[in-house]
């Protein structure tokens, strides 16, 4: 699994507010994230990618009843060049097996213009808990609307016998901060990919953004009306 243009789908992302002063640090590949042990069961590793935003589309607004940790802030000369969207929901327990993965690649790009935003259809007591336990510092969003889930193209599929009752598969999206699609993780968690696989594919993809983003005055934010 590619997070690229060739992927048969394509992907989203997030962000946390980082464009750091001074010479950017030499990559480091992360080897292995902390405390990612893959504890799920890998049902289906040769499942078909669903059909996402393909590479190059714009991303559409995201729709939440509300923010923890302050909204998206995605405009100025300070505002993030690559974005990663984590879109995660209640049902799928690789959503927080992933997540102290996402939480070291957070703080290991931070400085170095990537932010980090995740959405979620449940409630803000939920998110509250979610973002508690894994020590979540980026915004993340609460109460996803249904049609911002569709818009997303990630809609859970009644058919997959997974979530049922629960509208939202978890992608990740990396797009640029003028909010168009550079990849995604072709929905890894929805189809029981290895977890390590999914952070290091995550990682080298933006290191390859990175490398081809150029820095921009200032940003248009892609969120917002």
């Amino acid at each position: 699994m590619r997070l690229k243009a060739g992927c048969c789908a394509s992907m989203v992302i997030g962000l946390l507010a980082a464009a750091g002063c001074g010479e950017a640090p030499a990559p480091q590949r992360m080897a292995k994230p902390p405390e990612v042990n893959d504890p799920i069961v890998h049902l289906e590793p040769n499942a078909p990618a669903p059909n996402l935003l393909p590479v190059g589309s714009k991303l559409p607004r995201l729709d939440c009843d509300g923010w923890l940790n302050g909204e998206p802030m995605l405009e100025g000369p300070n505002a993030p060049k690559v974005l990663v969207i984590d879109c995660w929901a209640t049902w799928c327990p690789n959503c927080q097996a992933l997540a102290p993965g996402l939480v070291a690649l957070q703080q290991k790009y931070r400085d170095r213009g990537v932010g980090f935003l995740s959405v979620t259809n449940a409630p803000k007591g939920v998110c509250e808990g979610f973002v508690r336990r894994h020590g979540i510092r980026w915004p993340a969003g609460y109460g996803l609307k249904e049609e911002c889930i569709e818009k997303l193209q990630i809609l859970n599929p009644p058919q997959s016998g997974m979530g049922i009752g629960n509208p939202l598969a978890p992608t990740i999206y990396l797009a640029t901060a003028d909010g168009i699609v550079r990849g995604s993780d072709a929905g890894g968690r929805w189809r029981h990919l290895a977890l390590r696989e999914i952070l290091a594919e995550l990682e080298e993809d933006i290191e390859e953004a990175l490398a081809s983003t150029k820095p921009t005055v200032e940003i248009p934010n892609a969120f917002k009306n």
